[in-house]
């Protein structure tokens, strides 16, 4: 049997490498940009296009992988990391205008730093960081770079770290040494005090990964075993089980008014597909419903939308899905790859 955290960094690390002519106008996005990544030009690079798919535009130009593009919380930054086995062994994280001026390298050093998150109020980043300390640690600096701070120094192992909604607290996942194989949840504040356990322990053989706060901030969706989701209190109390197929479930993403969540599945006969399920546990639904691989990125603002990864042309595009009726618009038309990213935020 594969080490638990060996198999959390294999499936991370397979859909993160996922992520990295058009239709007519849609009206849902006229006036948002789509950051991506495409290999269209050789090695994985960071481009932005209309959320209508025109104008597309590459942004990087380097010959090393770029991954997880994100916009800033007012939509004028991106923030990336690139891949370590493309530069060299190491992995650093990014932060450029939208339009790809001012590209600036924020961590610039031996070892991997990754998984980055901006603060709500825009003003931090938090990431993980292995090697500069004792270990793979949760590290905060500012958003140019600046005050970088170890915030799990010699206590755990921690990954995915995720702020809730006010920016107050950071929750994670940790193999921390107690735990031997298993994986837990914790919650911090953000200067790394107050740290709680939320699952798991000695005593308790758990799998619980990709944490995160519901949009309102009150309650904590997770990975758990047996590939279910779970629902938690930020307190780790009043735990639900939602109730999708025993099979494996990833990728989740809430609308961002909370009632639904998207997430990938691999139920029916073990190809990719995208799923949605109320945030109560009701009405979930394969809204793809194809053979070819495909996965979920986000919601759009007014929830209408998804966007997904597909290859069910031979490579993989981007695409736009609608929640209710099924619609599907192709954003993209490379015989590259090109990997969804993020919808940019609007005022």
């Amino acid at each position: 049997m594969s080490h638990p955290m060996n198999r959390a960094a294999g499936l991370a690390a397979g859909f993160f490498l996922l992520l990295a002519g058009c239709e007519a106008p849609d009206e849902h996005f006229s006036s948002h940009k789509i950051v991506f990544v495409s290999d269209r030009d050789g090695s994985r690079q960071i481009y932005i296009m209309d959320a209508d798919g025109s104008n597309q535009t590459r942004l990087t130009e380097d010959a090393i992988d770029y991954a997880e593009p994100q916009f800033s919380p007012d939509g004028l930054k991106i923030l990336y990391s690139s891949n370590a086995s493309s530069a060299g062994g190491d992995a650093d994280i990014f932060i450029m205008n939208i339009d790809g001026s001012n590209q600036t390298n924020l961590t610039n050093r031996k070892g991997l730093d990754f998984a980055p998150r901006i603060s709500p109020d825009g003003t931090q980043i938090v990431y993980v960081s292995e090697g500069e300390d004792d270990g793979v640690n949760i590290y905060m600096m500012g958003i140019d770079g600046s005050n970088r701070t170890d915030l799990t120094p010699g206590q755990l192992t921690g990954f995915q770290p995720r702020f809730s909604p006010n920016g107050s607290e950071i929750v994670f996942d940790t193999n921390y040494p107690e735990f031997a194989e298993n994986f837990a949840i914790f919650i911090m504040r953000t200067d790394g005090t107050n740290l709680r356990q939320l699952t798991g322990g000695p005593d308790e053989t758990t799998f619980h990964i990709n944490s995160q706060f519901t949009p309102d901030g009150t309650r904590i969706l997770f990975e758990g075993d047996g590939g279910y989701y779970y629902l938690m209190n930020t307190d780790g109390t009043e735990r639900t089980q939602l109730p999708t197929s025993i099979v494996y479930n990833f990728g989740a993403q809430f609308s961002l008014d909370g009632s639904r969540i998207g997430f990938m599945s691999l139920r029916e006969g073990g190809n990719q597909e995208v799923f949605v399920i109320n945030v109560d546990g009701s009405d979930e639904r394969n809204l793809t419903n194809n053979p070819a691989q495909d996965y979920p990125t986000e919601f759009s603002g007014d929830g209408s939308q998804i966007m997904f990864g597909s290859d069910r042309e031979g490579n993989y595009e981007v695409y736009l899905l609608e929640v209710d009726g099924g619609a599907v618009t192709r954003l993209t038309h490379h015989p590259a790859n090109d990997f969804p990213g993020r919808f940019q935020p609007q005022p």
